[in-house]
């Protein structure tokens, strides 16, 4: 007979046979709920040999081995993105075209764990062409809108205005940054504002009012004309 573990108190006396036939010899095991220590038949039967324990142990073996070769398969085939057309400093390192890519292809598991490393979460569409030079604390609402060329530093925001917004759709309720938007660390642009074309967002700024193309917002919608000299410099860039 099997030693008997069914977590009773007090000593539990079984009997062994020999599988020769001889008289069966007598042998004590003291239990106490679980066993103190376990023989090794026992413990394989108990550990490998049962169904449910088997499963547990395929399926987790599965589930990493995929997620492996989704992780694999997308940093190999990721597309690298191009330094800005205007500024050669700004560029995207090794993880961030990781995590746009992962974010492109709908790879949960590498998105995942890469918004945990970063603290970073992007909810949006994502163009052929974002630069996050430093993609540390980086919000981006459901249905923000990025054009191409857009730059979101640190500690940017894109998000709703309105607190107890109970509506169900949402695309009217976040903002949309056209072509060639700089944000600059630390802006929270808010509602349904639209910042237009080559605008740029001072450090720490609130916007909640829209910006026109090639302006400069800073601190509370403090709106800053282009200079002529600025206009000329972007014109020229941009053709």
């Amino acid at each position: 007979m099997s030693p008997d573990f069914s977590g009773r108190s007090g000593p539990k006396v079984h009997f062994d046979l020999r599988s020769t036939g001889q008289v069966g010899c007598l042998r004590r095991t003291v239990c106490e709920g679980v066993p103190r220590k376990l023989e090794r038949s026992t413990w394989n039967e108990f550990a490998f040999q049962s169904p449910s324990a088997r499963s547990r142990c395929a399926n987790k073996a599965r589930s990493l081995l995929v997620n492996f070769l989704q992780v694999n398969h997308c940093a190999q085939r990721m597309k690298r993105t191009p330094v800005h057309p205007i500024n050669p400093w700004i560029s995207n390192g090794f993880l961030v075209d990781l995590y746009l890519s992962a974010l492109r292809k709908k790879q949960r598991f590498l998105r995942r764990v890469l918004e945990t490393v970063l603290n970073t979460e992007i909810d949006c569409p994502i163009p052929s062409k974002l630069f996050l030079p430093h993609p540390y604390g980086i919000i981006v609402g459901t249905t923000s809108n990025l054009g191409e060329n857009v730059t979101l530093m640190h500690q940017v925001t894109l998000g709703g205005r309105d607190p107890w917004c109970t509506n169900t759709d949402l695309s009217a309720d976040y903002p949309s940054l056209q072509d060639g938007v700089y944000v600059g660390a630390g802006a929270k642009i808010l509602g349904p504002v639209k910042i237009g074309s080559w605008a740029m967002v001072g450090a720490n700024a609130v916007v909640t009012k829209d910006v026109p193309p090639m302006h400069t917002v800073v601190g509370h919608n403090h709106l800053i004309p282009p200079s002529d000299e600025r206009i000329r410099f972007l014109e020229m860039a941009i053709k």
